[in-house]
């Protein structure tokens, strides 16, 4: 189930700003996503919540990862590898 609730959205990003913790594993489920596609939906949850935490994602390989319907509206990516991904 995807998050479309901008209210919810929200409040998730702002909890990633806080905890480094959660943020770790947001980018966890995100890398997970290259091995499995039953873990697909959460990532592009875990995705969609870090950049509207204003994440800038920076040196990271995500070659292959599977976010189909993430919402990557005003992303940051420096030197991000995103070939293969969905």
């Amino acid at each position: 189930l995807y998050i479309d609730n901008e209210e919810i959205l929200s409040f998730l990003a702002d909890y990633a700003r806080r905890d480094d913790s959660f943020k770790t594993k947001m980018l966890f489920l995100i890398e997970l996503s290259k091995y499995s596609e039953k873990i697909q939906i959460a990532a592009a949850n875990a995705m969609s919540i870090l950049v509207k935490a204003g994440f800038a994602f920076i040196n990271i390989n995500f070659e292959g990862i599977r976010i189909p319907g993430a919402n990557l509206k005003n992303a940051i990516f420096d030197h991000v590898n995103l070939s293969n991904a969905d």
